[in-house]
């Protein structure tokens, strides 16, 4: 029974951390449009990026509010946060 509920416990980890992933990655290409849309002085469709960009930020919260903590999922956000700042900045 304790073998059962690691393994769903296991995997529901592994379904949260690639789901928050795409979630990044989303709002990585969200970010690059919205520095275009901003360049351009169009600035209905940059509102409209960065609502995009909030329901995005709320689903993430919700996904990360309602999942179990996991360190697997700290590290996922501190190795990221480091690459994609070395690589932007």
């Amino acid at each position: 029974m304790a073998n059962w509920l690691t393994r769903l416990r296991k995997e529901s980890i592994i379904r949260t951390n690639i789901l928050l992933l795409l979630l990044g990655a989303a709002l990585l290409l969200l970010y690059r449009v919205g520095l275009s849309a901003n360049a351009l002085g169009d600035i209905k469709w940059f509102i409209k990026v960065a609502l995009c960009q909030s329901t995005i930020y709320l689903l993430a919260a919700w996904i990360i509010f309602r999942a179990r903590s996991s360190r697997s999922t700290l590290l996922l956000v501190i190795v990221s946060q480091f690459c994609f700042d070395s690589a932007f900045f």
